[in-house]
């Protein structure tokens, strides 16, 4: 005996160190659960953001907003991923700050687990039931060794489920059973006991729904207190807060499902407080003082809860280091325990479970000991991955202390550094898996800059600033022109040679000639040619005058392209995206905003000149075309007999559509080749203008000045002044209209910013 007494004291000093050093690993993962529960934080600042767009007025700014918003705020599956890395820390941190060694025992019920557990804690009955009629354990029971408790008494603290538990647990049980009944109906906590549950109706052979409405009929007969035994409903003591107790009697009472006689015994006692119990603390002292230890009674598997399988896992996973399966075989390995096998392997696929799960084969001596042996060997047969499996009588409380629990408590111990590592490789595991996620995200979000003018929105340095972008932008352009003030024109040319190859399409056909003819009784001689002649000449002069249309694009382009960084400036101060506005006249835009106020200013004047010269610029070569044309167009035309080729022919109408059409074809070739000629001086004549424009442009705007004062004045300074002077004034209606665009920008920044920020250190 002194020898188990050595060794259960060794255990507890191993136990002390452990719980030692996980207190210090727990400070290290409530360091890094900061910083992820920082970014729940930052994420709650989406209100904020939202909050400031929904007050903004301009609906275009509204919208700019709501589209940073749209693509800028956590994503639902990374909220969930974010959620669930959380919970992986909450249960990290309960579990290396836990003051106990923790082990559950988990199987199917009539397993033996509770008489196990009485062994160890020495526990009767009324506690632990471990009863031979029927299932008993009714509450999850949690089972702690406390040397201070008086030997052979107990303390125990009850935890109540809430009433959202019961609610959530009753609704399972419906959408198991009849699911149709939830459509349109909102169960609440007051409707449970008024559930029909007499007109479910289960189809044979259904086996679940027939569990699930066995055990929501237990419900709501304990609801409403009418159930087999029962007196009073358990309702109150959904919610109640916890309770202590310490008589045994009254104990069972909200542990147990029965006092364990059989059915037929007219003395059996049914109860049903414990479908309203979370859990139950039991406080006691052990067999053997092992230190710190804490065994968990899981129900058994299947049977007395919806959802029980995940009640388990997640009772191994989050609140036990190790795990005993318990298993009372009749026969070998059956598939039911291949499957607890492949359920628990599943959960804990990345942990190494053959340094913390134990098996037990129930030995009832006399009983099923050829079952103990072929059990036993099936489970070393199929390499289980497990730390041991013992053929022991659990009823034997000195085979359970010295042959199991000793033993298996030294490997335990042994083994904590290796299952605690696995754990922490497992959580890294998950939060590099988050982190990958959250960097694409963030990595994905919008750069935003201020959409509106900052409070010195005019300073001197911005204007001098854009007289230096200015000047070098115009300086630039000037050289390119200059370039190209000797060659065509691109656009203008490409119009005319479209017409000049095409010109012969706008001869009408000879049949269309000949029926015009036909019906014309007073036309004969020279005036069969001529009308047809007078047709042409208007079709040719209608598409030359359209090449108006693209010359005025042509002429905007150039305007807008030589005032292009004074606009974008001025634009982005006015708090407008010049991207949006490239069609916009920018000549126009700017002289209607600076005219009214430079227009008496002296030390203003060159600016005022070479906006209103570039804002009364127009160019069209109508009048030199039309000139041309009309002039080639002679040899069509009788009205110019110094031009006119008059046909040597006396035209017949039988066959003037044929003749006419063949004449009008040899002058088109003559008027094409005219046009040619004289049209290809007009095509270097845009390129020309600009040129001139764009140097009186340059000239005004960035070096000359006027030498009536006597002096020679910087523009630098001219267009710094200027900024300071008419910024504010020019753009303050825009001040108040952006202010909450901009609020929204720098909030989204440093939102943005917090993020990256806490993405560094996780």
């Amino acid at each position: 005996m002194s020898n188990a007494n050595d060794k259960a004291r060794e255990i507890s000093l191993k136990v002390d160190e452990i719980i030692r050093l996980r207190k210090i690993k727990a400070e290290e993962i409530k360091r890094q659960r900061e910083d992820i529960l920082e970014i729940k934080r930052i994420a709650n600042n989406e209100r904020i953001l939202k909050t400031i767009s929904s007050v903004i007025q301009d609906e275009e700014i509204k919208s700019r907003c709501n589209a940073v918003i749209t693509k800028a705020f956590m994503p639902l599956d990374l909220r969930k991923s974010l959620d669930n890395v959380v919970k992986l820390y909450d249960a990290a941190v309960a579990r290396f700050e836990r003051d106990s060694i923790n082990i559950a025992t988990v199987g199917r019920a009539r397993q033996g687990k509770s008489v196990f557990l009485q062994s160890v804690s020495d526990l009767s009955n009324d506690i632990i039931p471990a009863y031979d009629a029927g299932d008993c354990t009714g509450a999850v029971s949690i089972i702690s060794n406390d040397q201070s408790v008086e030997e052979g008494k107990v303390r125990v603290r009850l935890t109540f489920r809430t009433k959202e538990e019961a609610v959530q647990i009753v609704c399972n049980y419906i959408k198991a059973i009849n699911p149709s009944y939830l459509e349109g109906n909102s169960i609440s906590f007051d409707d449970i006991e008024y559930i029909p549950v007499d007109s479910f109706v289960v189809e044979s052979g259904d086996v679940n729904s027939s569990v699930a409405l066995k055990h929501l009929t237990k419900i709501v007969e304990a609801f409403r207190g009418d159930g087999i035994g029962a007196t009073d409903s358990i309702k109150f003591l959904y919610g109640h807060s916890e309770m202590e107790l310490t008589d045994p009697d009254v104990i069972k009472k909200y542990v147990a499902q029965n006092n364990g006689l059989s059915e037929d015994n007219p003395l059996r006692e049914y109860y049903y407080n414990y479908l309203a119990v979370s859990k139950a603390e039991i406080f006691c002292k052990f067999r053997a003082d092992v230190g710190k230890l804490v065994l968990i009674d899981t129900i058994g598997v299947g049977d007395t809860q919806y959802g029980i399988e995940d009640a388990m896992l997640d009772t191994v996973d989050n609140k036990c280091d190790a795990a005993i399966v318990m298993r009372k075989p009749d026969s070998g390995l059956r598939t039911e325990d291949i499957d607890l096998y492949n359920m628990l392997r599943k959960r804990f696929e990345q942990r190494d479970t053959s340094k913390w799960l134990f098996y037990i084969a129930n030995l009832h001596k006399g009983r099923n000991d050829e079952s103990v042996a072929s059990y036993y060997n099936d489970v070393r047969k199929e390499n289980f991955s497990i730390a041991g499996c013992a053929q022991l009588d659990c009823s034997d409380k000195n085979m359970v202390q010295n042959d199991f629990l000793l033993p298996t408590l030294d490997t335990l111990t042994a083994n904590m550094d290796a299952i605690d590592g696995d754990y922490l490789r497992q959580l890294k595991a998950e939060t590099d898996a988050f982190k990958a996620k959250f960097t694409a995200f963030v990595c994905s979000m919008p750069q935003i800059d201020a959409f509106g003018p900052s409070e010195n929105v005019a300073t001197y340095s911005m204007g001098v600033e854009c007289y230096q972008k200015l000047t070098a932008d115009l300086s630039r352009k000037v050289t390119e022109w200059y370039r190209k003030k000797d060659k065509a024109n691109a656009v203008l040319w490409s119009q005319i040679k479209d017409i000049l190859d095409n010109l012969e399409d706008v001869l009408p056909d000879e049949d269309e000639i000949q029926n015009v003819m036909d019906q014309a009784g007073d036309l004969i001689g020279d005036d069969i040619w001529k009308v047809p002649l007078n047709y042409v000449r208007n079709k040719i002069t209608d598409q030359f005058i359209a090449i108006d249309k693209p010359m005025e694009e042509e002429t905007l382009n150039f305007k807008n392209d030589i005032v292009e960084s004074l606009y974008n400036t001025l634009k982005s101060l006015a708090g407008d995206d010049p991207e949006v506005s490239q069609d916009e006249d920018h000549v126009k835009w700017l002289w209607n905003v600076l005219e009214p106020h430079i227009k008496d200013q002296p030390e203003y004047s060159q600016i005022y000149k070479a906006l209103q010269f570039l804002n009364q610029f127009e160019f069209n070569v109508r009048a030199q075309i039309i000139l041309d044309v009309r002039h080639q167009l002679g040899i069509i035309n009788p009205m110019t007999p110094d031009l006119y080729m008059k046909p040597d022919y006396n035209f017949s109408k039988l066959d003037a559509g044929k003749a006419i059409k063949f004449f009008m074809t040899s002058r088109i070739a003559i008027l094409e080749d005219g046009l040619r000629h004289s049209l290809s001086q007009i095509n270097k004549m845009p390129n020309q203008a600009f040129y001139a424009a764009a140097e009186e442009v340059y000239d005004r705007l960035t070096f000359a000045s006027d030498l009536d004062s006597g002096k020679i004045v910087n523009m630098s300074n001219v267009w710094g002044k200027f900024f300071t002077q008419f910024g504010p004034i020019l753009f303050r209606e825009h001040l108040a209209k952006y202010q909450q665009m901009n609020e929204f920008a720098q909030k989204y920044k440093e939102y943005k910013y917090d993020l990256a920020d806490v993405l560094n250190r996780i």
